[in-house]
């Protein structure tokens, strides 16, 4: 009735709205629910959204995501590479990553290793856009040395920004999980994770959350 999150509601019951506002988030919450997509404190990531793991749950399915970056230049974005699990309660957890410039060869091995180190992984999903020159090289490189992996392509027309807000819903219900460390090539990424999510979305680097 007074157009807050937590106010009295008219059309639906509160049990009903607070389920919604666990799994829209904020910013979807304050689109569909509230009519106001532009409140400015719904499409930012909160501080006290960010949660730390420490021993992973045992029974998880685990998956690695790419979003490459064709030129290694000073000024080009970094190619991403992540290992997310997702448990039987439905949270998430990340568990690696390579965050890095890399040409063409070096996205293979890159690749190739993160997939031998997480051999356990259910599937590999490779951002569409550009990726058809990979993809080929990629199968020409495991014929070459004999290692076979499935990469799906995944993309579509949705824009980064409406990408990386699907994960605000969990993230605001406390289902998203980082590492307290997480080094690669002797640097420890967590930090520039949590600034990425501290700024966005004024940061002009968000490949990590992409």
């Amino acid at each position: 009735m007074d157009g807050t999150p937590t106010g009295k509601p008219v059309l639906l019951s509160e049990g009903r709205l607070k389920e919604l506002r666990l799994e829209q988030g904020p910013y979807v919450f304050a689109c569909q629910q509230l009519l106001n997509p532009v409140a400015d404190e719904n499409q930012t990531f909160k501080p006290e959204w960010i949660k730390f793991y420490g021993k992973l749950p045992e029974y998880r399915n685990k998956i690695i995501l790419v979003d490459p970056a064709n030129e290694k230049k000073k000024d080009s974005d970094n190619t991403a590479m992540v290992v997310i699990s997702r448990c039987n309660r439905n949270n998430r957890f990340l568990e690696d990553m390579v965050y890095d410039k890399l040409n063409l060869a070096e996205r293979w091995r890159a690749l190739r290793d993160l997939v031998q180190k997480h051999h356990d992984t259910i599937g590999i999903y490779y951002e569409q856009y550009g990726m058809q020159s990979d993809i080929q090289y990629f199968e020409e490189r495991m014929e070459a040395e004999g290692i076979y992996f499935h990469i799906t392509p995944i993309g579509g027309k949705t824009a980064k920004p409406d990408r990386i807000r699907r994960l605000v819903p969990p993230m605001a219900a406390g289902q998203f999980f980082l590492p307290r460390i997480l080094v690669y090539e002797g640097v420890d990424l967590i930090p520039m994770i949590i600034d990425k999510f501290k700024w966005w979305p004024y940061t002009t680097d968000d490949d990590v959350l992409d």
